[in-house]
């Protein structure tokens, strides 16, 4: 990885790059030493000089070290021109000491070649070779006419000859050699050249990489403990704020904007790391030059051995957006995006933290399950916009009603819990199960709208009820279940004996299943009198399962399974076409006018437009009247009514079908439905009837509500009639008919055949 640029060294400090470069080097280091050893020379050799009376070496002795020591002060001129001054003057001065002192100047005139290689190259040497032998040539012409020192030092001129020969011979192969080396040299340095240059080139392409990579890639170095960044590419300005330069100048620089609450954490890790040996990968919070906070993930190589140290690379890259996704994503996996509560996941990992804690039953756990009651209504009535607003602000009071050490989290739809935990002086759970319910029962300001909410609370303790997750809240909604049937605003514990009914709901569930394939449902038929006259001309359809091993199973046991399993679509058509079989037989056999009241459950009425036809299209597909089919209905059904339960209601009631409200009184108040809705009778629960005596304040609400049908134009039906005095009581209240154990039990349809043939001998005087 190359390192950040450096600012560049002076010329004189650069390694040579070339050829051209080298000499400059070699004349600049030559000249340098050559200035002092020149005046050495010349001081000891002047003085000989001046002794001996040698005048002109004297003056050379002079000249010469002080030409040298000019150029060497003098670097501003150019190489070639140095070289060759010099060259010239060594050639002279070589000359010279051969002419007036002998055989000393030889060695002068021998190295002017060699250099004339080394500083100018070959054309130079040979040039200085030719020098050389024109030098050898006249002094030898002189040395033979008996002129200058080597007349003097040389015995003939055949000894002169070889001299000159093997000086020359020895001159030029040292030129060789030396032009040999600088071939060498040449290339080698134009070999270096070329990998700087593919060097450089690299470290080009590579800046330019690491420029483009998102986040910081670094080289971080120690020796001798001090650590030292070698390269940091530029993202670090992105990401930190700083410059590469200042990161490289300081190497606490990056350490210096680690998160506080991180530093602590990171730097054990870097720490095991190192001794370890081991890779780093890790993510961690860094606070930029700006303030501002962000998440980057480290991943470095293990330390590798270098001089006297080690070496490591790495990458820190900015993951601020991921960790903001992933804190979403968590947020949206464990949180209610209406409420903010825990959602259902959240709770559930909590609860099993808290189960697997030691727990006992003097400081239990409870968890309480908690539904809003006629919570349906108002989503239907004001739509799901104010719904939304019921739910947040239930949720509001429910975190108000607990401490910060309990959980409130929301299961879905309008089903709420409270986990309570056994810390400090805990309440108990029912007095924070009587204080939600308080709190949920004043009423709510939803936008311009004003309603009134109760909640159902099911509780189960931990460890009493249940030691597992799963066993704790099917117990709970056991629990809720209770308290719903109960009649809604209350809290109910969890017991064995709910375990045991919500086995036997199971059970019987199951055993539904198939009881129509089976033929072990039955339709029973109870009369139902006109109380003034004693003519029947009315009955209700009541169902009936015999079931295989548990025997006759009472309806309202079964029902309501049947209803919450969506078993009651397929149970409840099969009774409507039964009594439709039955009222044909007995309007040609008995009375034309004979009416079958058929109970429809409200699920019956939501299944509409699932490709069953409705009970107004199967009366005409079989070609009979409608008023041959009163269909009962519930109070909760007008309610929650919808617009399709409306438009079903209002099809019945053009089709000529009755409509009848069963079990009035003892649900809603529905007064204010009656007047919407085409209602033909309403049904006296037996509730108000079964204490009927003179004086009873049943009596005086039987009258009311008889008063008030015959207002409304309605007829009324009194459920379980049982003695003569509560049937003349309710006749003489203006009751129009009777229905109970008086006249009939429910019975088969060959029975009720037997009964009406029975029936028709009898005056109706003596009913």
């Amino acid at each position: 990885m190359p390192d950040h640029p450096h600012p560049s060294p002076p010329n004189d400090a650069r390694p040579p790059q070339d050829l051209k470069s080298w000499r400059a080097q070699v004349l600049r280091d030559l000249l340098s030493p050559l200035q002092w050893v020149a005046w050495l020379v010349a001081l000891p050799s002047g003085a000989l000089a001046w002794n001996r009376g040698l005048w002109p070496i004297v003056v050379l002795n002079v000249l010469a070290p002080a030409f040298i020591t000019g150029l060497g002060h003098a670097p501003s001129l150019r190489h070639d021109l140095r070289a060759t001054s010099l060259l010239v003057v060594l050639q002279g001065v070589g000359t010279a000491l051969l002419w007036w002192v002998g055989l000393v100047g030889q060695a002068y005139l021998m190295a002017v070649p060699v250099l004339a290689v080394l500083l100018l190259g070959m054309r130079a040497a040979w040039l200085a070779l030719a020098a050389n032998v024109f030098t050898w040539l006249l002094l030898g012409l002189a040395a033979h006419a008996g002129l200058g020192a080597l007349d003097r030092s040389l015995a003939g001129d055949g000894v002169f000859g070889v001299m000159a020969v093997n000086a020359l011979v020895a001159d030029g192969l040292m030129v060789f050699a030396a032009g040999a080396l600088l071939y060498g040299l040449h290339n080698v340095l134009d070999a270096h050249r070329r990998s700087e240059s593919t060097l450089r080139a690299s470290e080009a392409n590579l800046r330019q990489l690491t420029a483009q990579v998102p986040g910081v890639i670094f080289r971080l170095t120690q020796r001798e403990g001090q650590r030292q960044f070698t390269y940091v590419s530029p993202g670090v300005q992105t990401l930190y704020g700083l410059s590469p330069e200042e990161v490289i100048a300081d190497p606490q620089a990056l350490e210096q904007h680690r998160h506080p609450d991180d530093r602590a954490n990171l730097e054990a890790l870097i720490l095991a790391s190192r001794a370890q040996g081991r890779p780093i990968a890790t993510a961690f919070r860094i606070v930029a030059r700006d303030g501002q906070v962000k998440w980057v993930e480290l991943t470095a190589s293990a330390p590798e051995p270098a001089e006297q140290g080690w070496v490591r690379t790495g990458l820190i890259t900015d993951i601020t957006l991921r960790k903001e996704a992933e804190t979403v994503i968590w947020q949206q996996a464990h949180f209610d995006a209406l409420t903010g509560l825990p959602n259902r996941n959240m709770l559930l990992q909590q609860l099993q933290q808290d189960l697997d804690q030691p727990l006992h039953e003097e400081a239990p756990l409870a968890l309480m399950l908690l539904d809003l009651d006629r919570f349906k209504e108002v989503n239907d009535t004001l739509g799901h916009a104010h719904g939304d607003l019921l739910l947040v602000e239930t949720a509001r009071r429910l975190r108000q009603c607990v401490r910060q050490t309990d959980t409130v989290a929301r299961m879905g739809g309008d089903e709420f819990t409270v986990l309570l935990r056994p810390q400090g002086s805990s309440p108990r759970a029912d007095e924070l199960a009587r204080r939600i319910l308080a709190r949920l029962s004043e009423p709510f300001s939803l936008g311009n709208e004003r309603v009134h909410v109760t909640a159902s609370i099911g509780i189960a303790l931990a460890p009493a009820h249940a030691q597992t997750v799963e066993d704790l809240l099917k117990h709970a909604d056991q629990a809720l279940y209770l308290a719903k049937d109960g009649g809604r605003n209350a809290y109910r514990y969890f017991t064995p004996a709910l375990q045991e009914a919500a086995q036997t709901r199971m059970r019987l569930a199951n055993d539904l299943h198939d009881a129509l394939t089976r033929h072990e449902f039955e339709v029973h038929y109870q009369p139902i009198v006109h109380l003034a006259t004693g003519a029947v001309r009315k009955a209700e359809a009541l169902l009936r399962w015999h079931h295989p091993v548990r025997g006759p199973v009472s309806p309202a046991l079964f029902v309501p399974i049947a209803e919450s399993t969506g078993l009651i679509r397929e149970i409840g058509e099969w009774v409507f076409q039964q009594a439709l079989h039955q009222v044909v037989r007995w309007r040609a056999e008995h009375d034309p006018r004979f009416n079958v009241s058929v109970n429809k459950s409200p699920v019956q009425f939501r299944s509409h437009g699932h490709g069953i036809p409705t009970w107004a299209e199967a009366l005409q597909s079989q070609h009979l009247p409608g008023n041959c089919v009163t269909v009962e209905i519930t109070e909760g059904l007008l309610l929650e009514a919808t617009p399709q339960v409306s438009t079903q209601l209002t099809q019945m009631k053009a089709a000529g079908m009755g409509l009848a409200m069963d079990d009035f009184g003892t649900g809603y108040s529905s007064l204010s439905y009656l007047h919407r809705y085409p209602i033909d009778q309403l049904k006296i629960d037996q509730a108000f009837v079964r204490d009927l005596g003179p004086g009873s304040p049943t009596l005086a609400l039987c009258k009311a509500i008889i008063r008030m049908a015959h207002e409304l134009g309605m007829q009324v039906v009194a459920e379980g009639v049982e003695t003569l005095t509560q049937r003349d009581l309710l006749l003489q209240a203006g009751c129009d008919f009777g229905q109970g154990y008086l006249f009939a039990r429910p019975m088969p349809a060959e029975a009720m055949d037997a009964w009406l043939a029975e029936r028709r001998a009898i005056p109706l005087n003596n009913t």
